[in-house]
C-alpha cells in the first residue's frame, strides 16, 4: 500500500491512520 504523498501532513496522517512501523519502515527503505 504504497501511496503518493503530497506533503509532511499526509505522511503524519499515515502513520497515525496505520500505527503499523513495518509499513514506515519498508517506505523509507524504498
Amino acid at each position: 500500500m504504497v501511496k503518493h504523498l503530497e506533503s509532511m501532513d499526509d505522511f503524519n496522517t499515515m502513520l497515525e491512520t496505520s500505527k503499523t512501523k513495518l509499513v514506515v519502515v519498508d517506505f523509507t527503505a524504498t
